[in-house]
């Protein structure tokens, strides 16, 4: 018999294998590459930061599942994706997109290593970008070494998340295991009510003797007639994540440590978990364990855990939102300057960059705004007024319980963004500070100023939510029995060219002096104690009221107890000064300045700053300005026409253009024929002034401006009756044009490369629509107005320029500065169907549709 032919199908199963071996081969070469230009920078970041989990309330599950799905789904999605071409049509667009994902890939960590070795700019993102991608390309294709290394360098995504779960500071998160409840044996219970606030220096609660300035403050003043007030008391850190996990362990802060039990197992919580029930609130810190802040308790009555105040233990979020900001994170690591400025920013959140944890948030693919993306941890925002109702949802709950009860609550209040007025009225959408730049104040000595009347007005806020715990808890005789703690945990600072919150010699009493307010059970009337106190000692005071038999090692100390001065008050942080003085001469000093600075006592004053603040009140006609020759744009003209003060939103910010205005000094601004404010006119032709919530009114309110002339006298500019373009007909359909009040026709475009228009967020809150975001032409001009316009419609809104120091930073280019806008419109009862973004340039009308949800 003879041989018989092997099977037909033989070929074709060789080539099968063959091809088989060399989609193995590639697909190592992706995983290992992906593991070096992706995996590992952002494994790298985030377990360099565990406050980002923190910020989350992640548990162990979903960290777990975050770092698998960057170390292993990143890589296996680019081998799916060669896989399928090769699947399409083999080999040949197999093999072209095998090189591109890996021309991507060595670009991508040509610039990861750009960034750490040299200034970063679009030319070295470029020059890094190119030489990545073509070498890494041509090596894998030419040289047989280069893609052996890059396949031996597969195993790195899996050794890269090992070192995420294992030795990275985020591994304390997994395996330490959150603190349990001390064995603490409790001597005298008693009710323990503590109310934290955030970045409240306390020189700005003060009068010029170093007393509590009743007038504007009256909620504190009744603190303190009820307490023992610490003036001299310190924080121990100008930084929450710092600060806060000090106070509540009664020792100074280790600066590698995380704001979380893990790290500080004996805090105030532990302390009372083995028999108090605990009505906690924490903000970016979770010191808190689970077991012991169960995010199901309190859901009946509102409290602490429930569907209206997030508790420590609830998740903001999940796995969804953790991986949206790896999302941004990522491309803020791969990509050069100018495609990262239409990024949301980083630098002041730990999370919520898309404003995804955000409520009634829709946030467009071109990022949202930063600072309130950091804000977003209530289900209303983060803002102000949410952190107003944290704090009233302390007053409502505390209350006598049959067991002894700690209420808890970190509100971030009178935190910036400063947007309120001490009635609790909103007036500003923007985190943007005039003559500010990356958390810096300028040269501008008025605009630091402006920024000081800002605080002051928001601290008020923060002193009416103060008056009604004090008063809730007076009502229900829980105050006679309890311990009240009322304090914050760090300050602010002013002046020009100096940082918000970087102490040095000149701000270290703003950042570090804070407020400190402890009322004991059985005690009838107030008391000022100016000892060295730190806030460390918060804690150990607590345990000595209520005999709590426990052993602690704490740096902080009893205030019921007759000690020696402290030789020194160390504080920590990263830079700065490492003490606060002993005595009260740098709180005088700041409490002299405030006074100072204010042109008068309560709110009026507060409004009337500067060398003109003495007219404050006067009538317009006594002042007898004559007209000027200039038309200056007051971009809330539109709101101020018919303005209900009902509506969510009162114009108390006055900006605009003021063309031919001198830039060197102040104005005045009046209401109605009279004096109701002050501003002045920044280098760049922008005036900006704030005006008396007192002297508005519904219906129409008549603005006029008075710029003195040098001579004694006063003149006034034009100023027209709406600025918004309420009078503007604006086209639709092809060929569409926008008709201007004085009867010119301009083209309507869509935005495309020539005008750049940027919605960065759109949030509808109680009635009030507010859109922001920035635009500018292909010359690097602003547009002259923007508008909002529903079906056709040009809305009447109260707008304003917002400086943005975040695009100038990244572009590296001071235009940007001017590109941004905000507006706001009240008394919205549903979304438009049809809403755009209209910027009028010279010449051309550009349009941008906004997405909206509801």
């Amino acid at each position: 018999m003879g041989t018989s032919a092997p099977p037909a199908a033989t070929p074709n199963l060789t080539r099968t294998a063959a091809s088989g071996g060399v989609l193995l081969r590639r697909a190592l070469v992706v995983t290992g590459l992906a593991g070096l230009a992706i995996v590992q920078p952002m494994l790298d970041l985030f377990g360099s930061n565990p406050e980002f989990f923190v910020f989350k309330k992640a548990d162990d599950a979903a960290i777990i599942a975050f770092g698998a799905i960057i170390a292993l789904g990143i890589p296996l999605l680019l081998v799916l994706v060669e896989l399928v071409a090769w699947l399409v049509r083999r080999p040949m667009v197999g093999a072209v997109v095998h090189h591109l994902i890996v021309a991507l890939l060595g670009g991508s960590y040509g610039l990861v290593m750009a960034r750490q070795a040299v200034p970063d700019s679009d030319l070295t993102a470029l020059v890094a970008l190119s030489i990545g991608a073509i070498g890494v390309a041509a090596g894998e294709a030419r040289f047989s070494v280069v893609a052996t290394v890059a396949r031996y360098l597969a195993l790195g995504p899996a050794a890269f998340l090992l070192l995420f779960l294992g030795v990275s500071p985020v591994a304390k998160l997994l395996w330490s295991g959150e603190a349990e409840a001390a064995d603490a044996v409790i001597g005298e219970p008693a009710p323990v009510v503590v109310l934290l606030l955030d970045e409240l220096p306390l020189a700005s609660l003060l009068d010029a003797d170093g007393t509590i300035d009743a007038e504007r403050f009256p909620g504190f003043a009744a603190l303190a007639e009820g307490s023992t007030w610490y003036r001299n008391a310190s924080s121990n850190a100008p930084s929450t994540t710092y600060s806060v996990p000090a106070i509540l362990s009664g020792s100074l802060p280790d600066l590698d440590a995380i704001p979380t039990s893990v790290d500080h197992p004996e805090n105030l919580f532990t302390l009372l978990g083995g028999s108090y029930d605990l009505e906690v609130h924490e903000e970016v810190t979770a010191l808190c364990p689970t077991a012991l802040c169960d995010p199901t308790d309190g859901a009946a009555d509102g409290r602490a855990g429930s569907a209206e105040v997030p508790s420590a233990a609830e998740p903001r979020g999940g796995l969804r939102s953790m991986l949206l900001d790896a999302w941004v994170v990522g491309r803020h690591l791969a990509l050069p300057p100018t495609m990262r400025s239409e990024l949301p920013a980083l630098d002041a959140a730990w999370g919520g960059f898309l404003g995804q944890d955000v409520g009634d948030v829709t946030a467009p693919p071109g990022g949202s705004d930063p600072v309130d993306a950091f804000l977003a941890q209530t289900p209303e925002g983060r803002a102000s007024l949410a952190q107003g109702e944290i704090v009233a949802d302390l007053a409502a709950s505390a209350g006598p319980t049959e067991r002894p009860t700690l209420w808890f609550s970190h509100a971030v209040l009178p935190h910036q963004p400063w947007e309120v007025t001490e009635r609790g009225s909103r007036y500003s959408l923007s985190a943007e500070l005039e003559g500010m730049s990356g958390g810096r104040w300028g040269d501008d000595e008025r605009a630091v100023l402006q920024g000081y009347q800002r605080h002051l007005l928001q601290v008020g806020y923060a002193d009416l939510q103060v008056r009604r715990v004090v008063e809730s808890l007076q009502a229900s005789g829980l105050w006679d029995d309890a311990i009240v703690v009322v304090m914050a945990d760090h300050g602010v600072g002013f002046g020009t060219e100096r940082l918000l919150r970087k102490p040095d010699e000149v701000t270290v009493d703003e950042l570090y002096r804070v407020p400190l307010f402890i009322h004991v059970p059985g005690q009838a009337s107030g008391a000022i104690d100016d000892r060295d106190a730190m806030l460390i000692d918060v804690v150990p005071t607590i345990i000595d009221v209520l005999d709590a038999d426990v052993d602690w090692r704490m740096d902080g100390r009893s205030l019921l107890l007759v000690d020696p001065p402290r030789r020194s008050r160390e504080v920590r942080y990263v830079q700065g000064p490492s003490e606060v003085g002993q005595d009260l001469t740098g709180l005088m000093a700041l409490a002299r300045r405030k006074e100072d600075w204010l042109g008068g006592p309560g709110w009026p004053g507060v409004y009337a700053v500067g060398p003109w603040a003495d007219r404050l009140g006067a009538s317009v006609e006594a002042l007898a300005p004559v007209p000027m020759d200039a038309t200056w744009e007051l971009e809330q003209a539109g709101l101020l026409a018919d303005l209900d003060l009902e509506g969510g939103f009162v114009p108390i910010l006055l900006t605009g253009e003021a063309p031919g205005a001198p830039r060197d000094g102040w104005f005045l601004v009046a209401v109605d024929g009279t004096v109701a404010g002050t501003g002045f006119v920044a280098a760049d032709g922008r005036f900006s002034a704030l005006v008396d919530e007192g002297r508005l009114r519904d219906g129409p309110n008549a603005v006029s401006i008075l710029v003195p002339d040098g001579a004694g006298g006063w003149r006034s500019p034009r100023l027209p009756t709406v600025a918004s373009g309420t009078d503007i007909q604006v086209g639709d359909g092809p060929g569409a044009e926008v008709v201007l009040a004085d009867g010119s026709r301009l083209p309507i475009v869509e935005v495309d490369d020539r005008y750049v228009t940027r919605v960065d967020r759109a949030v509808l809150t109680d009635g009030v629509l507010a859109v922001g975001g920035w635009a500018l032409d292909e010359q690097g001009a602003v547009p002259d107005r923007v508008l909002l316009v529903a079906d056709g419609e040009v809305l009447p809104t109260s707008q304003r320029r917002v400086p943005r120091s975040d695009l100038a930073r990244a572009r590296g280019d001071d235009v940007f500065v001017s590109a941004g806008f905000e507006m706001a419109l009240t008394g919205v009862e549903g979304l438009p169907e049809a809403l755009t973004v209209l910027a009028i340039y010279d010449g051309v009308a550009v349009r941008r549709p906004v997405s909206l949800k509801g």
